[in-house]
């Protein structure tokens, strides 16, 4: 989550060997999400995909072992000889983007040094080996493909030809479309913490209900604005605290990487 997948996911459906499930994140190896809707549910979603050399989705899901465990096992149950594509970034920024998304759905209010103090399941999603390591359990080390989000967005090209070798498709094919990046954070508008808490406001949203249109967008002009991770304070102290939690983590995941791999200046 909060990596890159949706550019990915994007370069992987324009290759014309392969074919991406829509929706992007069916979520169907989560236990308690879509796994209930059964095997044929899921095949329904590769229609039309019989002469694609790969098939994939992009569930973030099943990287966040710590929310829900066991999309490893199942995949491997159901798709023993697939492949897997591990997008990583520098774990303390994913904390912040995924911080930034929270707070735009209106799911987080807390300011982010309260909310990374408090909520686990922003540094354990962020535990890259903890995530990985559940399927080395299930896939030979050979079937498994760590890339940085850093490397996909300054050396696209080489990064999406190494993703096009490890699945075995045509390497020399290029995306159009190589030069965008999708769902930025950086590119939304964000509520302010004052601006969330009243929008949350039974009272306000009584108000709201009637309130004229012009009202509601002068509202929206003044509780949204575009919100950056560097616009999202965190302590030295903290961040030096995560760096220091996340190291191992880091470490671990190294031999996945090229002999470029700075570790984020973590590890």
């Amino acid at each position: 989550m909060k990596s890159g997948t949706s550019s990915l996911h994007a370069y992987l459906q324009s290759h014309p060997q392969i074919f991406m499930s829509e929706p992007k994140e069916p979520d169907y190896f989560v236990q308690v999400l879509n796994w209930g809707r059964g095997q044929e549910w899921y095949e329904s979603l590769f229609a039309g995909s019989e002469r694609a050399v790969a098939r994939g989705e992009a569930s973030t899901s099943y990287s966040m072992r710590h929310a829900w465990p066991g999309p490893a096992k199942r995949i491997a149950s159901v798709v023993p000889e697939a492949r897997i594509v591990y997008l990583v970034r520098d774990p303390i920024e994913r904390m912040l983007s995924h911080y930034i998304m929270l707070r735009k759905t209106g799911k987080e209010q807390r300011p982010a040094e309260k909310a990374f103090r408090e909520e686990p399941g922003y540094i354990r999603t962020s535990s890259y080996w903890f995530q990985l390591e559940a399927y080395l359990e299930h896939f030979p080390r050979e079937r498994v493909f760590v890339l940085t989000s850093e490397a996909l967005r300054h050396d696209r090209a080489s990064t999406v030809r190494r993703v096009w070798e490890f699945l075995g498709v045509d390497a020399t094919y290029v995306p159009e479309a190589l030069s965008a990046e999708r769902n930025r954070s950086t590119d939304r508008a964000t509520r302010t913490l004052a601006g969330s808490r009243l929008k949350r406001s039974a009272a306000l949203r009584a108000v709201t209900g009637v309130t004229p249109a012009p009202v509601r967008r002068l509202f929206g002009r003044i509780t949204l604005k575009p919100l950056k991770v560097t616009d999202v304070p965190i302590s030295a102290e903290l961040r030096a605290e995560l760096a220091a939690l996340l190291q191992p983590q880091v470490r671990a995941i190294r031999p996945f990487l090229d002999g470029g791999f700075d570790g984020w200046g973590i590890a």
